[in-house]
C-alpha cells in the first residue's frame, strides 16, 4: 500500500524556493496547469530518441523524477464571476463591497505576506470590437462587461509557517464564501481562472451542449488525452 501527497519543489536559481511545501496541509487545489516534468518522461520512456539533457536522461536512467518547472506559482487560489451588460447598478455594486467584508480577512496577513484582494477587468480587444454579437465564440463573454475575480496567494517559506497555514485556512473559507456571494447582474465565470468548485457548464454557460455535440461529432480522441481541467468531454 503507498501514500501519496503532492509535494511541489521548485528550484530556481539552483535553489530551492519552495521546499517539500505539502498543499494538503493548507488545502490548496491544482491551478489547472500541467508540469511539463512527467509528460516529458513519459515521453522519452516511449521513445529513446526525445532529446533530454545528460541530467534529465541520468535521471531518466536511475528511475528518478524529474524536477518540476522552474517557474511554478506561488500556492494560490482564485475564483470569478462576470458582470451582465446591464452593469452591476446599486444593488450590484453594494453586495460586492459587502462580498469583500469578512471575518475571515484577518489584520496582519500582509506581514505574514498572505494577500487577499479583488481586481476587476474589461473584455476588450478587436474580437469583441468586431463581433458584437459574439458569433461563433464558444465562451459567454460576449454580453459582459468585465470579470470580478477574488484572489489569495501566500509564501510558505517565512518562518512563522504554522500560523501562515491557520491563516491561509481562513482565506481560503472567505473564497468559498465570495465564490457564492448573492451579487445581482452577475453570472458565468472566466475560463482563464479556473475553479475546480465551478462546474464546467458555468464557463461555457448556453454553448456547453453545442461543444459536448461538437466534440462527439469531430474529435478524434477516444481516450481523452487532449485535456485539462474543464476540458468539454
Amino acid at each position: 500500500e503507498h501514500n501519496y501527497h503532492l509535494c511541489i519543489d521548485p528550484v530556481k536559481n539552483g535553489k530551492i524556493h519552495n521546499s517539500k511545501n505539502d498543499y494538503g496541509k493548507n488545502l490548496m487545489s491544482d491551478w489547472a496547469r500541467f508540469d511539463t516534468a512527467p509528460v516529458l518522461r513519459a515521453a522519452a520512456k516511449r521513445d529513446q530518441n526525445v532529446k533530454l539533457s545528460d541530467e534529465f536522461r541520468k535521471l531518466l536512467e536511475n528511475d528518478q523524477p524529474f524536477p518540476p518547472d522552474v517557474d511554478s506559482p506561488q500556492p494560490h487560489k482564485i475564483t470569478n464571476r462576470l458582470v451582465d451588460r446591464e452593469g452591476l447598478q446599486e444593488e450590484g455594486y453594494k453586495a460586492y463591497i459587502e462580498s469583500m467584508w469578512s471575518p475571515n480577512v484577518l489584520p496582519g496577513n500582509r506581514q505574514l505576506a498572505l494577500s487577499q484582494y479583488t481586481t476587476l477587468g474589461a473584455f476588450v480587444g478587436d474580437y469583441y470590437r468586431i463581433n458584437i454579437d459574439g458569433s461563433g465564440s464558444s465562451f459567454p463573454y460576449q454580453d459582459k462587461l468585465y470579470t470580478i475575480q477574488y484572489q489569495t496567494w501566500w509564501n510558505p517559506d517565512i518562518p512563522s509557517v504554522e500560523e501562515v497555514y491557520t491563516r491561509t485556512n481562513r482565506a481560503l473559507d472567505w473564497m468559498e464564501g465570495v465564490r457564492d456571494y448573492d451579487i445581482p447582474n452577475t453570472s458565468g465565470s472566466f475560463i482563464s481562472f479556473k475553479d475546480a468548485s465551478i462546474p464546467t457548464k458555468t464557463y461555457f454557460q448556453q454553448n456547453y451542449e453545442r461543444l459536448i455535440l461538437a466534440k462527439k461529432n469531430f474529435s478524434r480522441d477516444p481516450f481523452n488525452c487532449f485535456r485539462s481541467r474543464k476540458t468539454i468531454i
